[in-house]
């Protein structure tokens, strides 16, 4: 069983033959193996230097074991005239000799050549018996060390292949981006959510329709309205973003209408507002829930006149803007509560898209992950975008991503970090990266790391 379990060749060279030789009391131990095209060589010995002599009468003595398939034994080299021909038998004083065959499945793939210069009979019938069974366990030892070896020498090639592989897909996608032209390049995905919404954004993006993007946090809504611009007739116009929950509201219609100089305290100059800003192109108000009611108001009524005047101004300023709203609010239930203006709803909804969470397509998961990794990689300088372990993605596969696209961006950049060899591994995940993906339908994703 000690044999069976030692891996390493050197170790197990030399525990076959000191075993051997506590076995039948031998002085010393050498140990033959058949390499490939069917030649002896002395691996390793015990208790001996390995020299001309000595191999000389190993191999010679070996072809016979070979030959007849049965131990050779000698209970005195000095007197046996099979033995006392050779000068090494002579010049060694060797006195007690067995060459023992090691074998596996019914066929000897090595052998154990053991001496005595001192005592004669050392191999009795009980002492070959036993050294021709521990003969057949060697041979195990030796076959499965052969098998190991292979195995490992099979897997480095199927490692180099993959690798090969990996490069050539890696060469092919870099290929067919350059060649094939995406409208929407910088929107992943092939899930039918997906595929529905680019099909909307062909039919409304190069028209003047107002689009309300319904969808949760991390969704991908600013990304969306982006293409909308990009691929419609204002392209060439500004595209002007606003977080309407970022602005206060004692600024927010002076940050939307803009101001004359003078308006109120701290107005030192003339400012142009968003709406302005957004001129001959598109405005983004990005969760336009959150504007106050009496704000909702003027923003209607600037979109139904086309027109705005600055605080404090009196000069009117015509309006060529086209509205992208977006909200993770269930936006028609606000409106049945008075939180928002139901006239204001229908002006900027003339075209609602609802964009799926990622638990609601997560056929994109894996795309997505290989998009962000790559970007991860250039951050890091890696020369090789690292790849995912099976046990992570299965990990990813079953976790509910409540912050979406965005949460899987930046967890997929903190990984990135651990990456070792080019791999990614659950394991080697700090604490809070490995409890994010094992909260309970995403419940953990906010554990804070102690």
């Amino acid at each position: 069983r000690a044999l069976l379990t030692e891996h390493d060749p050197r170790f197990l060279f030399q525990k076959i033959l000191q075993n051997a030789a506590e076995l039948c009391g031998a002085e010393t131990a050498l140990l033959l193996v058949e390499e490939e095209g069917g030649a002896l060589a002395v691996r390793d010995a015990f208790n001996t230097e390995v020299n001309a002599e000595e191999v000389e009468i190993s191999q010679q003595i070996a072809r016979k074991v070979l030959t007849g398939g049965a131990s050779v034994v000698t209970a005195d080299a000095q007197m046996d005239s099979g033995f006392n021909q050779f000068q090494s038998v002579v010049a060694l004083h060797l006195r007690s000799i067995a060459c023992v065959p090691i074998r596996a499945h019914q066929k000897v793939i090595g052998l154990l050549y053991l001496t005595h210069r001192y005592k004669t009979g050392l191999f009795s019938p009980e002492t070959l018996e036993l050294l021709e069974a521990y003969g057949d366990q060697a041979g195990l030892a030796l076959q499965n060390l052969r098998y190991l070896q292979q195995l490992r020498e099979l897997n480095a090639q199927l490692q180099n292949r993959l690798e090969e592989a990996e490069e050539e897909i890696d060469r092919l996608k870099t290929d067919l981006r350059s060649k094939v032209k995406n409208p929407y390049a910088r929107i992943l995905g092939k899930s039918r959510a997906i595929v529905e919404i680019l099909q909307l954004l062909d039919r409304v993006s190069d028209t003047n329709l107002s689009v309300l993007i319904l969808g949760e946090t991390g969704s991908g809504k600013e990304l969306i309205a982006r293409a909308l611009h990009e691929h419609s007739r204002r392209r060439k116009g500004p595209f002007v973003a606003v977080n309407c929950a970022a602005i206060p509201e004692n600024l927010m219609e002076s940050e939307l209408f803009g101001y004359k100089a003078g308006a109120f305290t701290g107005a030192t100059r003339d400012k142009r507002g968003l709406l302005e800003e957004a001129n001959g192109g598109t405005l983004f108000l990005d969760e336009i829930a959150e504007l106050p009611l009496n704000t909702q108001a003027k923003l209607l009524r600037a979109l139904q006149e086309r027109e705005i005047v600055r605080l404090g101004d009196t000069k009117v300023t015509t309006l060529d803007i086209r509205i992208v709203a977006a909200t993770h609010r269930h936006l028609e239930g606000w409106v049945k509560e008075g939180k928002f203006r139901e006239d204001l709803f229908y002006r900027v909804a003339q075209m609602i898209l609802n964009l799926p969470a990622l638990r609601e397509r997560k056929e994109d998961l894996f795309l997505l992950a290989e998009h962000f990794l790559e970007r991860a990689a250039q951050e890091l300088n890696a020369g090789k975008t690292p790849r995912l372990s099976k046990e992570l993605m299965t990990a990813m596969a079953a976790y509910h991503w409540p912050g979406n696209v965005r949460e899987l961006e930046n967890f997929l950049r903190a990984s990135a970090a651990f990456a070792e060899r080019g791999l990614i591994r659950l394991q080697d995940l700090p604490e809070f990266l490995r409890r994010r993906l094992q909260g309970k339908n995403g419940a953990a994703a906010e554990a804070i790391p102690n």
